[in-house]
């Protein structure tokens, strides 16, 4: 299977801290691939320095074969990845239909804002509220939405379930799944359970430098790795 994403050896400061050290790890096409991590480990850091966010100091981002380093993020966006921030950043002052027209690309296609509407009823029932007035959950689905309104190769998702009720996490689980079966996905994901779920494979960072990289089903079946990578799962470290 043919690679969607190929990150080499990415590397990356904020102020004077290096913060990415050597991130090696490819996104198959068609399929979730999970970047897991302690807290503070560079996810976060990785999927900005891939949206041209963070600026590249080393190393190499490809899509399908293009070279995306040192492109400025709206280029980046516009060669097909779209971006799912953590905290979701929606306009809370704009409604959720002017969410998706500023999200737009080129006017946007009829097709993929009908499929974002059947995807999240919700939305379709709140297209005049305003985002501000909307709950946690439901704004994550428009921060979600606002990445499918255009016909992207790639989304990269940083903590969908973070902050949301465990009802609302299970939903997010099934709608991101009925979405990797129409767009490649790059998932950071705290929830062990549901990026088990949802990945199949995975990438592990810790300081800044990829240490594992592997199926999913491996890692999640292995409470050893989980203990030695992560800190979760096994009483002890191998």
């Amino acid at each position: 299977m043919s690679n969607m994403l190929e990150v080499r050896d990415l590397g990356a400061h904020i102020g004077r801290f290096h913060i990415l050290q050597g991130v090696t790890f490819d996104v198959p096409a068609g399929e979730t691939t999970v970047l897991l991590g302690r807290n503070g480990a560079g996810k976060t850091t990785t999927l900005r320095t891939i949206m041209g966010l963070v600026r590249a100091t080393a190393g190499s981002v490809r899509l399908a074969g293009r070279e995306l380093t040192g492109r400025r993020p709206f280029d980046i966006a516009r060669a097909g990845i779209g971006y799912v921030p953590e905290d979701r950043d929606v306009f809370a002052t704009l409604t959720v239909e002017e969410n998706l027209r500023v999200a737009e690309r080129g006017g946007g296609l009829k097709k993929r804002r009908e499929f974002v509407f059947d995807l999240f009823p919700d939305l379709a029932r709140f297209a005049h509220r305003k985002a501000g007035h909307l709950s946690g959950g439901q704004q994550q689905m428009l921060a979600i939405a606002r990445a499918l309104v255009n016909d992207n190769q790639l989304l990269l998702i940083d903590e969908p379930s973070k902050g949301l009720a465990p009802v609302v996490i299970e939903r997010m689980a099934e709608v991101l799944a009925e979405i990797s079966r129409e767009v490649t996905i790059l998932l950071v994901e705290q929830n062990f359970t549901m990026a088990a779920k949802l990945g199949k494979m995975c990438v592990v960072v810790d300081e800044g430098r990829t240490v594992y990289t592997g199926p999913m089903a491996e890692l999640a079946g292995d409470p050893r790795l989980q203990q030695r990578y992560l800190g979760v799962g096994g009483q002890e470290a191998v």
